[in-house]
């Protein structure tokens, strides 16, 4: 033989003797060949072919989440009909579970970690797998605002555009998909932004909130706040950690104390542009000390007290905050 051409639905594709040919989709197709020997002499073939579909493993768990131990469901979402194969594996590695069922129940006895894997086949051999991280515990929502940036840009009139970047962690054991982000800054406005997406157990994203803040000056702005209030629709199951503040000078904002008056619980919230040492006290109206709620090294930026109001009892308070030499104090009331 000294020649070859071949055909792929009657189009003329390769001239060697053993081409390769990407099919683009799955169907059936006419392949030809014609050879011939250097005497002139030739030949021709023509077969059909089939190309099976690619699989395209997809499962899901149902319920989604839970605390051990708990019967979950691996529901097989692959498009087409194809042979199922399962595997359950811990966070080692080592194989809990396997399965050829289309869709098994497993029982995961302990809290933790698992991967998931599905392989999906077709009668021609052809494989495709899908892998998920299972997290067996008790449903628990937790955002933590790990960070926050702030870029101040002077606008060619004086003012201040100002913008924040967001760090958002998943300290908890469910997926995220929307958090809302409240944006409020000292003696200005406050807007309400939402971060959707899927953030897992874990991981953390980066975010730069679309909103910016323009004020004229910075004598009268001296912090901005951004608060995680909303996690999947509702109230995070621990909100300590949802909330950071930060400086924009370098001068101490202590907050005026709220509710004022208070009936059960008064909080007090304390900027400081560094870690120097923070005294916090509480006196009533005759000038006696009631209270020491800090004393030590602050963190930067929101520092958060609390007072149980029954301590105190009915009547009118100061709160004294001493910082590098400078007191502040602030009036409020318990009734």
């Amino acid at each position: 033989i000294s020649s070859w051409q071949w055909y792929f639905e009657g189009m003329p594709a390769a001239n060697d003797s053993a081409p390769a040919h990407i099919f683009a989709s799955p169907g059936s197709y006419s392949v030809g060949l014609e050879v011939s020997n250097s005497a002139g002499c030739s030949d021709s073939i023509i077969k059909k072919i089939w190309v099976a579909p690619q699989p395209a493993a997809a499962f899901r768990f149902e319920p989604p989440f839970g605390a051990a131990p708990i019967d979950i469901t691996l529901k097989n979402e692959s498009a087409g009909n194809f042979d199922a194969y399962w595997e359950v594996r811990d966070s080692s590695g080592q194989l809990l579970f396997s399965s050829a069922d289309q869709e098994p129940v497993y029982r995961f006895e302990y809290n933790g970690k698992y991967r998931v894997t599905l392989y999906a086949m077709n009668e021609a051999g052809c494989i495709d797998s899908a892998t998920q991280e299972l997290v067996v515990a008790i449903p628990l929502t937790d955002i933590w605002l790990q960070k926050i940036d702030v870029d101040q840009q002077i606008l060619n009139d004086g003012s201040y555009s100002i913008g924040i970047t967001a760090t958002l962690r998943n300290t908890g054991t469910l997926n995220i998909r929307s958090i809302d982000l409240y944006s409020e800054i000292d003696n200005g406005g406050t807007f309400i932004e939402n971060w959707s997406g899927e953030l897992a157990p874990g991981e953390s994203v980066i975010y730069p909130l679309s909103g910016r803040f323009f004020v004229p000056s910075l004598s009268r702005q001296s912090f901005l706040c951004v608060d995680a209030r909303l996690v999947n629709g509702e109230p995070d199951d621990f909100a300590a950690n949802n909330i950071l503040c930060e400086i924009l000078t370098d001068k101490i904002r202590v907050v005026r104390p709220y509710p004022n008056p208070a009936a059960e619980t008064v909080s007090f919230d304390i900027v400081t542009p560094g870690t120097e040492t923070l005294l916090v006290e509480v006196f009533d109206e005759v000038g006696k000390k009631r209270a020491e709620l800090y004393n030590g090294s602050p963190a930067r930026g929101l520092n958060r007290f609390s007072m149980d109001a029954n301590e105190l009892g009915t009547g009118l308070y100061f709160l004294r905050v001493t910082y590098l030499g400078e007191q502040f104090i602030e009036k409020f009331a318990i009734q």
